[in-house]
């Protein structure tokens, strides 16, 4: 049986040094003096919750999910309501494509804090990913309410896209590009939404070739008369990876 870690206890005044000064490099981004420190802590206080968990909340902003996973695996057991070891922890499951198992933890983190976009994010991408379509979108646009970003909004018109609402997402990607991001990634999602082979879908990907000539995507689409669903979600993995 593999040992739960300890319930919390008082840190020593050293230890509690410690992380103020991991605490204090991770704020002035010095990363790698970051990590020196908590890779000592943890190694010397393995079973301290509250050890792993300040780590854990390192090693996501460092966007270092397997890590993160290893060190919540087990803490979570012992702080199944925390919401936000569960947070974390769906995060790194989602990167690990364990879908079903991050799925109920973050709805979790989202019943304690309904404003958290990443949160929302992370769920939308978990049912993204399991094909569920109509969630993602609703899921994406909660995110979107809380925080706009480019990544984001990009995702929501994938979901769009799987569902053939080509119409709206084309709508939705013009006023997006015009307002905020001409970005090469949501004018090839353009192109699609418009049709490649369309007179429209041509312009938006010479508009994309002139912004990233490099990119082998818009070329690739050059060359595709029509999508369906499946090649749709193919296309996408290579264009937005990942989380």
């Amino acid at each position: 049986m593999t040992a739960q870690p300890a319930p919390s206890q008082s840190p020593s005044p050293e230890l509690i040094a410690q992380i103020q000064q991991g605490l204090a490099y991770q704020q002035a981004k010095e990363m790698d003096k970051a990590q020196a420190i908590f890779v000592k802590v943890v190694a010397e206080n393995p079973d301290n919750a509250d050890v792993l968990q300040i780590a854990a909340i390192f090693y996501d902003q460092v966007e270092n999910y397997k890590k993160v996973r290893e060190l919540l695996e087990h803490l979570i057991i012992s702080r199944p309501k925390d919401a936000s070891i569960n947070k974390l922890l769906g995060k790194a499951l989602t990167h690990a494509k364990e879908y079903g198992r991050a799925h109920p933890m973050l709805e979790f983190a989202i019943t304690y804090n309904m404003d958290d976009p990443e949160a929302w994010y992370y769920l939308a991408e978990c049912e993204l990913r399991e094909n569920r379509f109509r969630n993602a979108e609703g899921y994406f646009v909660k995110s979107l309410e809380k925080k706009s970003t480019v990544k984001t909004h990009n995702k929501l018109i994938v979901a769009l896209l799987l569902q053939n609402q080509n119409r709206i997402a084309a709508e939705m990607l013009s006023n997006f590009i015009e307002k905020d991001a001409l970005n090469y990634e949501s004018l090839i999602l353009l192109a699609i939404a418009q049709g490649p082979a369309s007179v429209e879908g041509k312009q938006t990907l010479e508009k994309a070739l002139a912004h990233s000539p490099d990119r082998k995507e818009a070329h690739d689409l050059l060359k595709m008369t029509q999508m369906d669903q499946a090649e749709i979600a193919e296309f996408m993995e290579k264009l937005l990876p990942g989380p």
